[in-house]
């Protein structure tokens, strides 16, 4: 019998074990399931550092070899707290390793005022996909919103 003295605390006693090896496949699912929700202006709603976080991603590439995503963080949970809607310090900049409950879903894109950040060059050291330039720009010269 299970009492709030005895519960299981770690994830290995909840039989929450995950083999290691499969970390790295893990990743690189990880990795295009946010790559295909930038290309798709979706959601990303995903547990990251002790909670779940909504948020819409916007670059995907690399740092110092390490895969990473630029997000505009625009509800749950968040160490630091979020400002209001629009506001420059919602940028995440994560490790796609920290990322683990992935899901996408369409809902409002939430962004905050192109160029007035510094996220991208920060996060970033090779960019592969770039929300500005790969979906909104080209969607503005084909003469959409």
């Amino acid at each position: 019998k299970i009492s709030a003295t005895n519960r299981p605390t770690t994830a290995h006693e909840r039989g929450i074990v995950r083999e290691e090896l499969g970390r790295g496949m893990q990743s690189a699912a990880i990795y295009e399931s946010v790559k295909s929700a930038l290309l798709n202006e979706e959601q990303i709603i995903a547990q990251c550092k002790g909670g779940i976080r909504e948020m819409c991603p916007h670059a995907v590439g690399t740092k110092q070899g390490k895969p990473r995503a630029l997000f505009y963080q625009f509800a749950g949970f968040s160490e630091s707290g979020l400002g209001p809607h629009g506001s420059l310090g919602n940028w995440r900049c994560v490790d796609i390793d920290e990322l683990s409950n992935v899901s996408r879903r369409t809902g409002a894109w939430h962004t905050a005022k192109v160029g007035g950040h510094s996220k991208p060059s920060s996060c970033l050291d090779k960019t592969e996909l770039e929300w500005w330039a790969d979906v909104a720009e080209p969607r503005q010269q084909r003469g959409g919103q």
